[in-house]
């Protein structure tokens, strides 16, 4: 017979083994349901698409806007994602925007950068929004589902544009008016998806302001 202490030993090493397998289990199962979230993520967003679908790559130069606006929609829903009509015009202060004018703000400057690649598009009410028009009365504004359906079908076409872009036409050069990277059109693009990435940081503030859960968790 083995002596005790080899045989603890033993046990030892096999408990240890035998952990080791269920934590690589484990692991697997989370990362595959990750993946899958993220694949289910993507599949709702495409769903929204409303038939607008392209397959094309989008120019390298607007690669990061790309990705800014796709990510944008998906933060800028879950910060009123729950949240009732009250709150969606609720203000912190008489002298700051709530979060209906931030959404219709986001949607009125997805119009110019639409414009700007050739895909005319107009946001709902969107001379309410317009940069630098105040609050106005709740009754003048748009439902919130009116500003939420129109946040999804503005995305969809952000896609197809983005994708559509040739390098000929964002090297033209942009409107005076209209901050550019480079004062190139693609570059008014780029510093429209930084402007728009500031205020999706104001509506998740806005969102915790009004005390629900973060939209990073």
């Amino acid at each position: 017979m083995a002596p005790a202490p080899f045989l603890d030993s033993c046990n030892c090493l096999s408990f240890l083994v035998e952990k080791r397998e269920a934590f690589l289990r484990d692991s697997s199962n989370v990362v595959f349901t990750l993946r899958s979230a993220v694949v289910e993520s993507e599949a709702k967003q495409d769903e929204n698409a409303k038939g607008v679908t392209s397959n094309m790559p989008v120019p390298s130069q607007l690669s990061i806007a790309a990705y800014s606006f796709k990510s944008n929609t998906n933060l800028l829903q879950k910060s009123f994602d729950g949240l009732t009509a009250e709150e969606w015009l609720h203000r912190p202060n008489g002298s700051s925007n709530h979060l209906l004018w931030v959404v219709g703000h986001v949607l009125w400057a997805r119009g110019a950068v639409l414009g700007l690649l050739g895909s005319p598009w107009t946001s709902p009410s969107a001379a309410l929004f317009a940069r630098g028009v105040k609050v106005e009365d709740a009754g003048k504004y748009p439902a919130p589902e009116e500003l939420s359906a129109a946040l999804s079908d503005s995305s969809a076409r952000l896609t197809a544009a983005l994708e559509g872009a040739s390098e000929e036409e964002l090297a033209k050069p942009g409107p005076e008016k209209i901050p550019s990277v480079d004062g190139t059109v693609g570059g008014v693009v780029s510093f429209l998806a930084f402007h728009e990435t500031t205020h999706v940081g104001q509506a998740a503030y806005l969102r915790a302001y009004l005390g629900h859960p973060g939209v990073m968790g």
